[in-house]
């Protein structure tokens, strides 16, 4: 067994509870909560994390589809897609999602190379690996010539279980990846990160400094002012904004200006969401409305191509106001 894995135990043991969560968190937390009793205590991990317990995931699925009807798919893939959106209607949202999601990535010429890349981490292909995927490959389209050529520091906020962190592995030099994140959702992620990386990982009660590289920072929300000053090149958060209270929003933001280093990258993802607290307190998430800085530099504003052509369907479903935000921060 990887040593890592003693580590993450060690973590599980002593995880504080989140604190002050949203009431859209307020229920859902337990969901992901860990039990390291008993002599299996990983292998529960493992199904929980891979939702081989019938609850929801954010991690990846063992590989079990192997292409090799590739090009009849190719040619049914559109019917299966148009069929899929139908039953989504009738049947409820998450009907068949995966042949949108691989739909879209073939419409747009990039299925082929989804294909060798989550082959190369021998993984299935789930609606989440799509999305990382596509995510993925839009962000080094649009502003690759952004992007220095040396290791980079990268910030993720709300990363779930780690999944498009570990892309970024793949594709980018990375010294250093530090996410926050609540505490229960930190063990998902740690979790991945040793099945499918070799980084060193540094749990919440460890934080010392950020001088080690080939190292993943787990950090709680209540961390955040030991994020180091003008210290990233990218920040990502996707689709976890919108799920918070206003004041932590524009407590990250803050923190995303402040430790961006001149000329770095902000990358968000995230939908409009009226949260409704039970004191009666109103946080209206509208991701038009964030508390962006006037002077930056933005690629790329507007729907995410993505979840409008996945989630919605023209005539039975409403579309969903997921604003994709990608600009140049800090500039020099």
């Amino acid at each position: 067994m990887d040593p890592r894995f003693a580590k993450l135990k060690a973590y599980l043991t002593i995880c504080p509870q989140s604190k002050k969560l949203s009431y859209f968190w307020q229920n859902r937390i337990p969901l992901y909560q860990f039990d390291v009793s008993g002599a299996d205590w990983l292998s529960r991990i493992k199904k929980k994390v891979r939702g081989q317990e019938g609850n929801d995931t954010f991690g990846f699925a063992d590989r079990r589809t192997f292409f090799l009807f590739d090009y009849i798919r190719f040619f049914l893939l559109r019917l299966q897609a148009r069929y899929a959106r139908m039953k989504r209607a009738l049947f409820g949202e998450w009907h068949d999602e995966n042949v949108r999601a691989l739909y879209f990535l073939w419409s747009r010429g990039v299925y082929k190379e989804y294909q060798d890349f989550i082959h190369s981490l021998d993984i299935a292909a789930t609606f989440p690996s799509s999305r990382y995927f596509w995510y993925l490959k839009f962000l080094e389209l649009k502003s690759k010539r952004f992007m220095p050529q040396e290791p980079m520091n990268i910030f993720e906020i709300g990363a779930g279980a780690g999944g498009f962190a570990i892309f970024c592995f793949r594709k980018f030099p990375i010294a250093r990846y530090v996410i926050i994140d609540l505490p229960e959702m930190l063990g998902h992620a740690a979790y991945q990160f040793i099945t499918y990386t070799d980084k060193k990982i540094i749990y919440p009660h460890e934080i010392k400094d950020f001088d080690q590289i080939n190292t993943v920072y787990l950090l709680t929300p209540d961390q955040s002012h030991l994020l180091p000053a003008r210290f990233f090149h990218m920040s990502f958060n996707f689709r976890s904004f919108g799920e918070m209270k206003k004041e932590h929003i524009e407590n990250y933001f803050h923190h995303i200006y402040r430790c961006g280093k001149a000329n770095s990258i902000f990358y968000n993802v995230n939908h409009h969401l009226i949260l409704k607290e039970p004191t009666g307190e109103v946080s209206n998430n509208n991701p038009l409305l964030f508390p962006y800085h006037q002077k930056d530099r933005v690629l790329y504003w507007g729907l995410d191509e993505f979840h409008h052509q996945t989630r919605t369907i023209v005539g039975l479903r409403k579309p969903t106001m997921t604003i994709l935000r990608l600009a140049v921060i800090n500039l020099s």
